[in-house]
């Protein structure tokens, strides 16, 4: 049975869109006899509407993403979202910056040129999304040094973290396999793997072939696993199949590895037991004396975090909002949104992801692996 509140989002939610859409359509209806090009009306608004439907297609019918038809549908829908959500977006500020004009007299010749009866809007469109189409495929490594002020035996950790992958959304075996040989490159003592590395839409056979790369992944001190809903969401033995990969799962638990501990903090989402507790509940027998590292898949409760004697939290989640100006949204959402920020001993690292969700697009910041230096005080602070 489908929850209220969701059909309470969903009834707008489908308004706000079909309004959008209508209006996007219109706009570009008006481009073609602007242009002098009189299109069938009823040609035209079939045409667009198969163009504008395909992102839901894609969302709502299973099909074979190995096969043309499914890989049409899987990319063609983001792209489609892409081109409209940006028509939309540029069309009302040229409309609005129109009736500013006509109200105050404002007349500004070079812009309505430039404006060119909307086909300035189009070619920006696409430009933007090619972009962001092309962006998605890529992954880049970004490095971060940290001092703590605990005390280790040994100077350095080398800290690899994944995050916000959704694998199947754009990485694929190939995509997996050139991830997994990036990281080994990295030589890192731990592998963090913080959440929403696989998605509801993820096939059985790519879990299986994800779990066992990941697995493989060089690391002298161990994988470590936390969940978040999209992760297991359908999938049945999920964690067998991780832990028969020597993927080490954290959910609401840790470990002491090696003079410091390693602890993972089940997401709020996640709605089958364990469910999220405070995180006192889990840690009461950690010496806070000693490192301590956290994987939270969200940056929040972070002042739990830091009053606890967390050193260092590792979360994903907001993917920089991934398709401006998604990343204006995520502002006004997260007060940690993207990097690192720092409190007193207390320090959060916020990926952009690894990959991207939803569409396979991304125009708001880049994928990113993240290669994370910690650097100890021997004298330590206790």
């Amino acid at each position: 049975m489908i929850p209220v509140k969701m059909i309470l989002f969903m009834i707008p939610a489908t308004l706000v869109l079909l309004v959008a859409n209508y209006y996007v359509g219109k706009k570009i209806k008006y481009i073609f006899t602007a242009n002098n090009i009189t299109p069938n009306p009823c040609a035209f608004w079939i045409i667009y509407e198969m163009f504008a439907l395909l992102f839901t297609l894609n969302k709502i019918v299973t099909v074979n993403k190995d096969t043309f038809l499914g890989y049409f549908i899987k990319y063609g829908g983001g792209i489609s979202f892409g081109i409209i959500m940006y028509f939309f977006i540029f069309f009302l500020i040229s409309d609005i910056l129109r009736c500013i004009a006509k109200r105050y007299k404002i007349n500004i010749p070079i812009l309505k040129k430039a404006y060119g009866n909307g086909i300035a809007i189009v070619i920006l469109s696409v430009l933007i999304v090619i972009y962001g189409f092309v962006n998605a495929r890529y992954i880049t490594v970004k490095e971060y040094n940290i001092d703590i002020n605990k005390y280790l035996p040994y100077p350095n950790l080398d800290i690899a973290m994944i995050s916000d992958t959704h694998i199947g959304t754009v990485l694929e075996k190939d995509g997996i396999d050139e991830l997994v040989s990036m990281t080994n490159e990295l030589n890192a003592d731990i592998v963090c793997l913080c959440g929403d590395i696989f998605d509801e839409s993820t096939s059985d056979e790519l879990i299986e072939y994800s779990a066992k790369a990941l697995g493989s992944i060089n690391s002298k001190n161990g994988i470590f696993y936390v969940f978040v809903n999209h992760d297991y969401s359908g999938h049945i033995g999920f964690e067998d199949i991780l832990e028969k990969n020597h993927i080490k799962i954290l959910n609401n638990d840790y470990i002491y590895n090696d003079g410091y501990y390693i602890a993972g903090r089940v997401d709020p989402t996640v709605v089958d037991p364990p469910l999220r507790c405070p995180l006192s509940d889990f840690t009461e027998n950690i010496d806070f004396s000693k490192p301590v590292i956290l994987l939270d898949h969200q940056p929040i409760d972070t002042e739990e975090a830091k009053k606890a004697g967390v050193d260092l939290q590792l979360s994903g989640h907001t993917h920089r909002g991934q398709i401006f100006p998604g990343e204006i949204i995520t502002y006004f959402m997260n007060d940690k949104r993207y990097g690192l920020y720092n409190d007193g001993n207390y320090n959060i690292i916020v990926s952009s992801g690894t990959s991207v969700w939803g569409v396979p697009l991304r125009t708001s910041g880049q994928n990113e692996l993240l290669h994370i230096h910690l650097n100890f005080n021997k004298q330590g602070r206790y």
